[in-house]
């Protein structure tokens, strides 16, 4: 959309201020400008469009007093007024003619009520918005547009003031960016640095350095910052630097805007600059100290200094304090114990002939196991152990190591209950396995016992007994077995009534098959989600061969090889071998219907004729031409000769199809005979 406040406007509002005349602006004209492109700018010296071009004139409605300088003209146009499209409006003083200002926008289209139609109209309101010098006392409006008007720009103006809550939020009363309006004294010469500060939750970017001359001093350098913006312009944000002695405050101009100011800088009676931009910071306290400033799309680092004796840590969190107390001590009578497998770097000496239930809490060391009493039961000469108290008291724990991969590691405890320590407790790997005697159970299976009085119910060596359960129950993976055929009843969803094994798989549901004893019989059928279960079906195996009539076959009087068959020897790749099922190789299968020796023609051999596959030389007597593969009934025919047919009238029975072609009504009798053979 473009708009523009025409030339000739200016000059009637120069003509009305001299004359102390009120600007009047009184109609809209509507046009429909073809080929129109709503952004190209307007000439100022435009006028009305072509007659042909007007669709519409309508006095101005109402007019509102937007601020001192802006007027809004409104029409408002029911669902009486119609129907026309437009895309331009004219703003024009009715009198003269004159054109005071030009909007062009995309095509519009305005309908209205049309009963006898059935159309339904629609109302528009339409607004052309003039902004200039005086504008309300020119036009001598004095009504404010939020009284008649339907005020988008309070919405507007809320969302505006939203997102300056959130950003006051965020950045607080006021934040400066880097060296952002940083006031500097270069040689007698106050200059404000640009950058970036939001102050209000409004963000104010000075692009280039502004001077500032300070005049008396001391004196404060303020910025103050406020948005504003008209209806058919972008609201953004105003700001102003300030000097003034005395503090300042927010506050609202006469224009009705917000004003949000903070202070920069103090310019001190001797010309120095004290900053006084405020910056989002982070800063430690406790037993810390250290602070950071937040700039924009950066990290924050901070130097962090610990206070003395603020806080304490255990020695085995401080690195090297073992070690350099340990350099301090007699260790002639002390063990180190940061390490203890490798004893703080020094070399472990032997213990010999040492009992280890004399170990105290903290020994530790390298023992042989020849003379040591209460060793660990390890296969090595030598092992390291240490004895740790686990309890406040009495309550010792002591873990042995092999030496150099010789042995297993071992265990036990010290009760200070009992007094006693308990036996000790090797733990088994790949290079220490356990004895058959170790494994608990597996000797006595060894020695006879029944392997499967240790497999899990429902795998093939533990299959569960059926019993009297009923199939259709039986969902999860498992193998089962039934022992009695009076438990394999319909009525429990067996495909028959013969004792055998169920496997049960799952797969997008469950499957079942069942192996019936003592035979090569096998059943299956599988259920979807919670669908019914599917019929069963029984697998075709050479123990148990379809017969013809499972093939959907009748006995079948001849047969003939497979290869005069069209797409049979094909066909039978799918099959099971017809040897197989038959016992017959090179046979066919059994045909699909077959004759007996008393039909066809063979009828006529037996001196007879009329049974299914006679042909007859017949006339038509039906009245309707007939052509090959037609079919009449028999009372449609009458038995002939090759020139007529017979005169005694004698009709056929059954029904007969076409071999020739035959006349209808109308022609002489040899022209209807032709050859027949019955079909039914």
């Amino acid at each position: 959309m473009s708009q523009i406040i025409t030339n000739a406007f200016a000059s009637y509002l120069q003509a009305s201020l001299a004359n102390q005349t009120p600007v009047v602006l009184d109609e809209f004209v509507l046009a429909n400008i073809p080929g129109l492109d709503p952004n190209q700018p307007i000439s100022p010296d435009l006028g009305l469009p072509p007659a042909g071009q007007i669709v519409h004139r309508r006095a101005v409605d109402q007019r509102g007093r937007i601020n001192n300088d802006a007027v809004a003209y409104t029409i408002v146009m029911d669902t009486t007024v119609g129907d026309f499209s437009f895309n331009a409006l004219y703003l024009i003083n009715k009198a003269s003619g004159m054109v005071g200002m030009i909007v062009y926008k995309g095509l519009e289209t305005k309908l209205k009520t049309n009963e006898a139609t059935g159309q339904t109209g629609n109302s528009l309101v339409k607004s052309m918005l003039m902004e200039y010098d005086r504008a309300s006392e020119a036009t001598a409006t004095h009504v404010d547009a939020s009284t008649w008007q339907i005020d988008y720009a309070a919405r507007l103006r809320g969302m505006d003031d939203d997102l300056r809550l959130q950003a006051l939020q965020f950045f607080g009363p006021a934040t400066f960016y880097g060296d952002g309006f940083k006031l500097v004294n270069e040689a007698g010469v106050y200059k404000v640095q640009p950058g970036v500060a939001y102050v209000g939750g409004l963000r104010a970017q000075l692009d280039e350095i502004r001077k500032v001359p300070p005049g008396a001093k001391p004196v404060g350098l303020w910025l103050d910052i406020y948005r504003a913006g008209s209806l058919l312009n972008a609201w953004v944000n105003h700001f102003t630097l300030t000097l003034s002695v005395p503090a300042l405050a927010n506050y609202v101009d006469g224009n009705g805007y917000q004003h949000h100011v903070a202070q920069v800088a103090t310019i001190n009676s001797d010309g120095s600059v004290t900053d006084l931009r405020r910056k989002r910071t982070i800063e430690l306290s406790g037993d810390v100290t250290g602070k950071g400033i937040l700039e924009d799309a950066q990290g924050v680092n901070i130097a962090v200094e610990v206070k003395d004796n603020s806080h304490g840590h255990q020695m085995e969190n401080v690195e090297g304090l073992s070690q350099a107390l340990a350099s301090k001590l007699d260790t002639s009578g002390y063990k180190a114990r940061r390490d203890m497998l490798s004893n703080n770097g020094t070399a472990f000496d032997v213990t010999y002939n040492k009992d280890m239930n004399t170990c105290k809490a903290g020994d530790f060391g390298l023992y042989a196991k020849t003379g040591s009493k209460n060793a660990p039961p390890t296969s090595g000469n030598y092992f390291y152990c240490e004895t740790k108290r686990i309890y406040a008291t009495e309550p010792l724990i002591q873990i042995a190591w092999p030496y150099d991969g010789d042995g297993v590691l071992a265990m036990r405890n010290y009760s200070a209950n009992t007094s006693t320590w308990s036996s000790w407790r090797e733990v088994f790997d790949t290079g220490h396995k356990p004895t058959i005697q170790e494994v608990e159970g597996l000797q006595q299976a060894l020695n006879g016992l029944s392997p499967t009085s240790h497999s899990h119910p429902g795998s093939w060596l533990n299959p569960i007994n059926l019993g009297t359960e009923d199939l259709d129950t039986l969902k999860e993976p498992k193998v089962y077995a039934q022992h009695a055929n009076a438990n394999a009843s319909a009525a429990r969803h067996y495909p028959e009534n013969s004792a055998g094994a169920l496997i049960v798989s799952s797969g997008a549901g469950p499957q079942q098959t069942y192996l019936v004893y003592n035979s090569s019989r096998v059943w299956r059928r599988a259920q979807y989600s919670t669908g019914a279960w599917t019929a069963w079906t029984r697998d075709y195996n050479t123990g148990n061969k379809p017969t013809p009539a499972e093939l959907g076959a009748a006995a079948a009087s001849h047969s003939h090889p497979w290869s005069q068959l069209t797409g049979i020897p094909a066909y039978a790749a799918r099959w099971p071998s017809w040897g197989e099922v038959t016992g017959k190789p090179g046979t066919m299968p059994p045909a699909a219907h077959t004759h007996t020796s008393a039909q066809g023609n063979a009828d006529i051999v037996a001196s007879s004729y009329g049974q299914v596959g006679t042909y007859v030389l017949a006339s038509n007597v039906s009245g309707a031409t007939k052509g090959i593969g037609a079919t009449v009934s028999g009372s449609s025919l009458v038995p002939a000769s090759a020139g007529e047919r017979h005169q005694d009238g004698a009709k056929l029975a059954g029904t007969w199809k076409c071999l020739g072609y035959s006349f209808g009504s109308g022609g002489p009798f040899d022209t209807r005979i032709t050859l027949w053979i019955r079909i039914a």
